[in-house]
């Protein structure tokens, strides 16, 4: 998904710098979306205080300024735990849909998300099970969304690049 908005943004113009726009975008949206994660989870001075941390993080600097996909798939997550909680408390098709589609997006922008994606399953499931219907729902749609590129990541595991990084 990284590749496909990267390449949106390089039709605004010629210049290399364009490459970033996203990450930066993404990355800097990080930020109040961390507050709002903190906020609804342990209040308004701990939301503060993540949102300072994401603020005058390193890493959230240095990979928002590079044209990779890790501040994009941060955002992603991000996004899809608000849309998450706020489903769960409200139950409503809308945050359930844009819990799947933030997740479905994830696991589109990098694969590695698929893990922090499972523990927020797994704690969903373990602290909500009067939601079980909404939470599979909304997961089915993520997993149909994502089943077109599971070919790609099959050979993409099978890759001569990927044994020689496991060695």
């Amino acid at each position: 998904l990284y590749f496909e908005l990267a390449w949106v943004t390089t039709q605004l113009g010629h210049a290399p710098d364009l490459l970033r726009l996203v990450p930066l975008l993404l990355g800097t949206a990080s930020i109040p979306l961390t507050y709002l994660v903190g906020q609804r989870t342990a209040g308004r001075p701990a939301g503060l205080v993540a949102a300072l941390l994401m603020a005058l993080s390193p890493f959230l600097i240095f990979y928002s300024t590079e044209a990779r996909a890790y501040a994009p798939v941060m955002f992603l997550v991000l996004a899809s735990t608000f849309a998450l909680l706020e489903a769960l408390e409200s139950n409503r098709i809308g945050w359930w849909a844009a819990y799947a589609a933030f997740t479905c997006a994830a696991l589109y922008t990098h694969y590695t998300a698929m893990f922090v994606l499972a523990v927020q399953l797994a704690w969903a499931v373990a602290t909500h099970r009067d939601r079980l219907r909404g939470l599979l729902g909304a997961n089915l749609a993520a997993a149909a969304g994502f089943a077109p590129w599971l070919p790609a990541l099959v050979k993409n595991t099978r890759s001569f690049g990927t044994k020689v990084t496991e060695l």
